[in-house]
């Protein structure tokens, strides 16, 4: 529980921006639902969502809400440091100040901004009747984790604190390994979609599997269409000559086979996943 005990495969750690993957895990089935599909207008989901530039909101899909290629630059600082107050509405609302400094698909532009708006928006289309927060969390449990037998994974830092889970760690100023308070991870919560899930390997190795299974989980049911899920990996913004963005997922090439994941980093968590 946060302490000296030793890590097993039931540990529950943050996985950051990994958590990107499964938001667009999410769009995939509710695309295969008929509620929205990927190139759905954000606007037809929120008509009040706002970016600075009216062109590029009117213009926005969800799509490039989760595939750092809409040209809105990184604006971090906010969530991570000033967050006692915020919410999920907050942080869109904040987005109407955001202005994009670069052309759709002109270059690599990472926004956890984004992928929190299209998460919540998404969910939001199949939950219309909750606030953004909940509607998310809800549809990740029952569309996503519950389905997938992720039995242990959830977004409630609170509740993931009270289970077997370890406890933040980063390298301090003296160089040494120092313990990472639980609060210096709040900001995440108000942008959850971006990096804001707890999971462990048991339950990772079940979505890798089925991320393999080109949408089957590991008892052979169908989760997602394999067209849904394979739509993720499709090269959206160049990152290197090696590697692009898809969908929420960094696609490309490692030890010369083909890769995809995406890597996971808050105050006191570092993770990776590739398939």
């Amino acid at each position: 529980h946060g302490g000296r005990a030793a890590v097993t495969p039931a540990t529950l750690f943050m996985i950051g921006s990994i958590s990107k993957s499964f938001t667009t895990l999410l769009m995939a089935r509710l695309a295969d639902e008929g509620l929205l599909t990927w190139d759905t207008p954000v606007l037809d989901l929120d008509p009040g969502f706002t970016l600075g530039d009216a062109e590029t909101t009117k213009k926005l899909l969800l799509r490039h809400t989760v595939c750092a290629c809409a040209g809105l630059p990184r604006r971090d600082m906010e969530f991570l440091f000033e967050y006692e107050k915020a919410t999920p509405e907050s942080r869109l609302a904040e987005m109407a100040q955001m202005k994009p400094t670069t052309a759709f698909g002109e270059a690599f532009q990472y926004s956890n901004s984004m992928v929190a708006a299209g998460g919540y928006l998404a969910a939001h289309r199949l939950d219309p009747k909750r606030k953004l927060g909940p509607a998310y969390d809800h549809a990740m449990a029952t569309k996503v984790f519950t389905p997938l037998g992720m039995k242990s994974t959830l977004l409630d830092g609170k509740a993931a604190r009270r289970r077997d889970h370890a406890g933040g760690h980063a390298l301090g100023l003296d160089g040494g390994v120092a313990r990472v308070p639980a609060s210096a991870e709040g900001g995440l919560d108000a942008v959850r979609p971006a990096g804001g899930i707890w999971s462990n390997v048991r339950d990772m190795s079940r979505w890798l599997l089925t991320e393999l299974a080109g949408g089957k989980t590991p008892e052979g049911k169908v989760f997602v269409s394999e067209a849904n899920l394979r739509a993720r990996y499709q090269p959206q913004a160049t990152i290197s000559n090696v590697s692009s963005y898809g969908l929420g997922l960094v696609v490309g090439s490692a030890s010369g086979l083909y890769s995809a994941g995406h890597d996971g980093g808050t105050s006191g968590y570092n993770a990776r996943a590739v398939v």
